[in-house]
């Protein structure tokens, strides 16, 4: 199982614990994706859709080839999420910092945290992914 997202205070993760426990099963690994906090909130202040097709752009990183115009439907209407702005994301990140940052002590103490470089590029972090999960099968 992949959980994304959950746990993310002590107690969910003590109430996880003792669910699958009564399950006989148990968390092989918890994988941390380390990330710089400015430019995580620049990546997500800056991405965008389009709206015909969904495919995803970012103001720095991915372009259309031509403005205005999506590279895979020619599609020229964009779109934001109304939360993908610094003041929520900044937000989002104090309430990790206070209620889910927590758990990093707690896995590490039970031996399954594992730290991962997540600014790296895409390719290298769904590798680096997959060799903390092969090793804990």
């Amino acid at each position: 199982m992949i959980f994304d997202g959950f746990p993310r205070t002590l107690q969910q993760a003590t109430a996880l614990d003792e669910v699958l426990a009564a399950k006989k099963r148990k968390l092989n690994v918890v994988v941390e994706l380390k990330v710089d906090d400015k430019k995580l909130v620049d990546r997500i202040t800056g991405r965008f859709t389009c709206a015909t097709c969904g495919a995803g752009y970012h103001d720095t990183f991915k372009r259309p080839k031509n403005d205005g115009v999506c590279d895979t439907c020619g599609g020229t209407k964009f779109t934001r999420r109304p939360d993908d702005n610094a003041e929520t994301v900044t937000n989002r990140l104090m309430v990790y910092y206070r209620e889910t940052s927590p758990l990093l002590g707690y896995y590490f103490c039970k031996g399954t945290l594992r730290s991962l470089d997540g600014m790296a590029d895409i390719a290298d972090v769904s590798k680096a992914i997959f060799k903390v999960l092969d090793e804990t099968k």
